[in-house]
């Protein structure tokens, strides 16, 4: 099950990457269908880290390290992007990253790899200075990455989805 979540998320990263705002309505369907298959716990963890990936691109923007093709902001695409890898980092990788240098190591690697794609892919990040961008955004996901699943705890055991039995909720 954990491979078919990871899966939608590369799909929902493709779609939102190559279309932005054409496919983001479906994208949010699969998110709040998601959603609301998870623990309650689980669900306060998605929005959490989805609001910290905001917080901090939203800094890196306002700081000068990032910048949107005609946006001044953070587009919404972004942060329906950023929602669904919170949704893939609960129910997928807080179980598999089980170590804080795991989780660092994936961060420093996997965060400037995600947004290098993305920006060679046509996903409107203007991705320069590619040396020094790529060790911010390392720095900052790796931390990032660290502290989610320092945390992780707190939701890892409730990331199974609910039951929508009929019959156990009638028991």
């Amino acid at each position: 099950m954990k491979m078919l979540h990871f899966i939608a998320f590369k799909l929902c990263w493709l779609v939102l990457i190559y279309w932005q705002y054409l496919l983001i309505v479906p994208v949010v369907l699969y998110w709040a269908f998601a959603m609301v298959r998870l623990h309650h716990k689980a669900r306060l963890a998605v929005l959490l880290i989805t609001l910290c990936g905001v917080l901090l691109d939203s800094l890196l923007i306002a700081s000068g390290w990032l910048s949107f093709v005609g946006a001044n902001m953070l587009p919404v695409w972004m942060i329906v992007l950023w929602a669904c890898f919170a949704l893939m980092l609960v129910q997928v990788l807080a179980d598999m990253l089980r170590y804080k240098w795991l989780a660092a190591l994936f961060g420093a690697l996997g965060g400037p790899l995600a947004y290098w794609g993305g920006s060679a892919l046509g996903g409107q990040l203007l991705y320069q200075p590619v040396l020094e961008l790529s060790l911010v955004l390392a720095l900052c996901w790796s931390s990032l990455l660290t502290i989610f699943v320092h945390y992780r705890f707190l939701w890892s055991k409730q990331d199974e989805t609910t039951s929508f039995n009929a019959k156990a909720a009638g028991s």
